[in-house]
Formats: structure tokens, C-alpha cells, sequence
């Protein structure tokens, strides 16, 4: 006769953790935790640790002493805290649409106003816009101002004006709503002679030419600035003004 012993081996224990998700630039040591007396790594390490420093999935493969083997994995994910860029300020033409765009891959997004679209439209309102984006690895802000003026020409002209010193349009002058540089108007009468001239855009015509009043008419006036916004460009005009008293 014959004997035989039979056992059972339990399988070895390795336990790598759950998928996880790392921020920027850290590291991760995993650990095969087995007294068995065989590792290898995915890569052919037989270390019994392993330090994770990118994405990707990561195993071991743990065998005892009698050939039993156990396999675990992990799968890791990195992600950095987001950065973005709104931009510089920025001037825009009246009628423009400007859309800020704040888009984070796996982020989410709060605008100073309460919304939480990656993107933000601007339309015509200038101030100040500010926005949070964030992620598990934290968060980032940035802001951005937004002026709008007329593009076509950021000074205007009156038609008319009543130099009656009642405080009520009494002056004949420019409104301007932009940055005017270089600056010169000129008023003219209905024989083409020169009665008013100025150089400073602050200063307009009060409707007397040589100390006296000048009559109720139609004047021609032509105008020449620069905006500063937009160097090297001169913009002219001209046009008719009407003095009533």
C-alpha cells in the first residue's frame, strides 16, 4: 500500500489599492505586500515595490513556493490644476461679440455672475469679468476688463446749439467717449471765413466771432483728432451746425 498527503495552499495575497488619480507631479509607491517568494512587475522588475511616476495601468504577478499565483492591477490617472488665460484687457467696437473662453479638460467653471459655462458671452457691457476654474487638483482664477467705444468714430458732433447762457447747450463743442489725441476744429461762416478755431477738444464755440454775437445761421465746421487707441490713424470731419438763440 501507499499514503499520499494533500493540502490545500491558498492563493498569496497582493492588493495594490484602488485606480486612483494623482495631481501634477507627485508619485505613487505601490507595494506587492506578499511574503511570497516571487514577483514580477509588469515591466519584468522583481522588486517589491514599484514607483509610479505617469499615467497608465500597473500589475504584479505573485507566486508562492508551491507555483500558486495571483495577478492584481491598477490603473492610475494623472491630472494637473488648471491653468487658463482670459487675455489681456481689451478694447472692442460697439456691436461686437466677445466670447471668453475658460475651457479646462474635466473642470468646472464659475463666472463672477453665477454661471458655469466653459465660455462667457460679452455683448456691449463693459466691466469687469472674473472666472474659477477648478478640478480635484484645485483651482485657478483670472479676470479680464472689457471696454467697448464707437470704432467708426468715437466723436460726435451737435447740430444744433442755443448760445443763450441759459446752462442748456450753449457751447458748441465735441462729445467724445474714447482716448482723443491730436485735436483741431474749425468753424466756418456761410462766406467761408474762419471765426472760431480750436485746438483742445474741451474747448467749443459759444457763438461769437470778435466779441460780438454771431447771427442765427447755419455754420460749417471741420474736424481732425486722433484716438489714441489706435495710433498713426487720423479721422476727419466735418458737417453743419445750426445756432438759434
Amino acid at each position: 500500500f501507499d499514503t499520499i498527503a494533500v493540502f490545500e495552499q491558498p492563493y498569496p495575497i497582493v492588493d495594490l489599492g484602488n485606480d486612483t488619480l494623482l495631481c501634477n507631479d507627485a508619485t505613487l509607491i505601490l507595494d506587492a505586500k506578499s511574503d511570497t517568494l516571487f514577483k514580477e512587475w509588469q515591466n519584468g522588475s522583481n522588486q517589491n515595490t514599484y514607483t509610479v511616476s505617469e499615467e497608465g495601468t500597473y500589475s504584479v504577478n505573485v507566486i508562492d513556493e508551491y507555483g500558486c499565483a495571483t495577478l492584481d492591477s491598477i490603473h492610475i490617472e494623472y491630472q494637473a490644476t488648471p491653468i487658463i488665460e482670459l487675455g489681456n484687457d481689451s478694447l472692442y467696437c460697439y456691436g461686437d461679440s466677445v466670447i471668453l473662453i475658460a475651457f479646462y479638460p474635466d473642470a468646472t467653471y464659475i463666472w463672477n455672475d453665477g454661471s458655469t459655462d466653459s465660455t462667457y458671452g460679452v455683448f456691449m457691457k463693459p466691466g469687469s469679468y472674473h472666472v474659477d476654474v477648478s478640478n480635484q487638483c484645485g483651482y485657478y482664477s483670472d479676470s479680464i476688463k472689457i471696454d467697448f467705444h464707437n470704432c467708426i468714430s468715437c466723436v460726435n458732433m451737435p447740430n444744433v446749439f442755443t448760445p443763450n447762457y441759459d446752462g442748456l447747450n450753449d457751447v458748441f463743442k465735441p462729445i467724445y467717449d474714447c482716448n482723443a489725441g491730436e485735436f483741431t476744429m474749425k468753424i466756418f461762416n456761410r462766406w467761408g471765413q474762419l471765426i472760431f478755431q480750436s485746438t483742445n477738444i474741451e474747448d467749443g464755440w459759444d457763438g461769437t466771432f470778435n466779441g460780438r454775437k454771431s447771427d442765427m445761421n447755419t455754420y460749417v465746421w471741420h474736424l481732425t483728432y486722433q484716438n489714441m487707441d489706435k495710433p498713426g490713424v487720423e479721422y476727419f470731419m466735418e458737417g453743419n451746425v445750426t445756432l438759434l438763440r
